[in-house]
C-alpha cells in the first residue's frame, strides 16, 4: 500500500491521506507498540492521528470531523470508543473503520472484522462500505447492545477497572471480565430489582421485576454472552432480554444459560423482532450503551435508526461501495 485508500464511496475517491485516526489508549490492547504499528502500516501522518480518552473527546473530534466531511475515521479501541464516535457520525458520510483493540469489540466481531490487527490492515484496502442499522436508547445511540440495571452497574465496574492499577490484570482477562464483574458484583450486592412497566411494540402494558434488561441487534456480547440465535432478527427490529431473578442463584443461573447459548430459563424472557420497547420504572436504574455507562433513568423507548451508520467491513471482489482498491 503507497499510503492511500484510493476507492468509491458516496460518489467520491477516498484516499488515506484524507482519513483520520483516533486512538484510545485506555483500550484493552491499545499499547503504544499496537498503535505505532497501525499508523506506519497505514501512512498516516502526525496531523491525522487524535489521542482520545474517557472523557467523550472521540465524540467530540468524531463531531468536527463529520463537519469537515471526512471521508473515513479509523477508531483505534473497543466499543466504547466506537460508541461515542457513533453519536457524532450517524447520520453523515464519514465512514467508520473500526481497528478492534478494546476488551470486547462485540461491533468488530458483528462486522466481520478481524480481531488480529494485521489480517485488518492487511484486508482494509479491499474494504467496502455498508450502511449499519443502530438503535435509538433513549437519547443515545448504540451499535451493539444497551440495557438496565446489573449489566450497567458491570459496565461502571469495568471502566474504572481499566482506568486503575489493575488496569493490566483486566486486560489479560479479556472479554471474561464482563462475567467475572457480574459474578463479583451478585455475589456482593445481589440483583438489586425495581418494579418495572414495560410495554413491547405498543402492546399490552406488563408490570414486573426487573433486575437487568438488555436490548441489542448483535448475537453475541460481552465476551461470548448469546442474546440472540444468529439469523434470527429481521431487517430494522432488535432483541431484548428481560431478566426477572430476584435472588443471586436466579441471576448466576441465567448468566451461564446465555454464555452456554442454551434457553434462557424461567427467570428470564429473550424477545426477537421487536420494533419499539418502553421501559419504566419509578425508581433510578443505572443505564448502559456499548460497554459504557450512560447514567441513571426513570424510563427509556427503544427503537431502530435504519441505515444510520456507515462502516467499513472486509469487502470481496466486485463488492459495492469499495472503500479501497488497487493503489493509485
Amino acid at each position: 500500500m503507497d499510503g492511500r485508500l484510493a476507492a468509491t464511496a458516496y460518489g467520491e475517491t477516498i484516499f488515506l491521506g484524507r482519513a483520520t485516526l483516533l486512538v484510545n489508549r485506555f483500550a484493552g490492547r491499545a499499547s503504544r507498540h499496537a498503535i505505532a504499528h497501525v499508523v506506519a502500516r497505514l501512512r498516516l501522518p502526525d496531523a491525522a492521528v487524535f489521542e482520545v480518552g474517557c472523557d467523550g473527546s472521540a465524540r467530540e473530534i468524531a463531531a468536527r470531523l463529520a463537519a469537515d466531511r471526512v471521508p473515513l475515521v479509523l477508531a483505534a479501541g473497543g466499543d466504547g470508543t466506537w460508541h461515542q464516535a457513533l453519536q457524532a457520525l450517524a447520520g453523515s458520510a464519514t465512514i467508520l473503520a473500526p481497528v478492534p483493540l478494546g476488551t470486547s469489540n462485540d461491533l468488530a466481531r458483528h462486522l466481520g472484522v478481524p480481531d488480529d490487527l494485521d489480517a485488518w490492515l492487511a484486508a482494509l484496502p479491499h474494504a467496502v462500505s455498508i450502511p449499519l442499522d443502530v438503535l435509538r436508547f433513549g437519547r443515545d445511540r448504540v451499535a451493539t447492545v444497551g440495557g438496565l440495571g446489573l449489566p450497567a452497574h458491570v459496565a461502571a465496574d469495568c471502566a474504572r477497572l481499566k482506568q486503575g492499577r489493575l488496569r493490566r490484570a483486566a486486560q489479560a482477562v479479556g472479554g471474561g471480565i464482563y462475567s467475572v464483574l457480574t459474578t463479583t458484583r451478585v455475589a456482593r450486592r445481589g440483583p438489586r430489582p425495581v418494579e418495572a412497566t414495560l410495554q413491547v411494540d405498543h402492546g399490552v402494558c406488563e408490570r414486573l421485576p426487573v433486575s437487568a434488561l438488555l436490548v441489542g441487534t448483535v448475537a453475541r456480547f460481552g465476551g461470548g454472552l448469546v442474546l440472540r440465535p444468529d439469523g434470527a432478527l429481521e431487517p430494522g427490529k432488535f432483541a431484548a432480554l428481560v431478566v426477572t431473578a430476584t435472588t443471586r442463584r436466579a441471576v448466576l443461573d441465567t448468566l451461564l444459560r446465555l454464555r452456554a447459548g442454551m434457553p434462557v430459563g424461567r427467570h428470564a424472557r429473550r424477545l426477537l423482532n421487536v420494533q419499539r420497547l418502553d421501559f419504566r420504572t419509578d425508581a433510578l436504574i443505572g443505564a448502559f450503551g456499548d460497554g459504557e455507562w450512560l447514567g441513571p433513568r426513570h424510563r427509556v423507548t427503544v427503537t431502530v435508526e435504519r441505515a444510520a451508520l456507515r462502516v467499513a467491513v472486509p469487502g470481496r471482489a466486485g463488492s459495492p461501495h469499495r472503500i479501497s482498491a488497487e493503489s493509485a
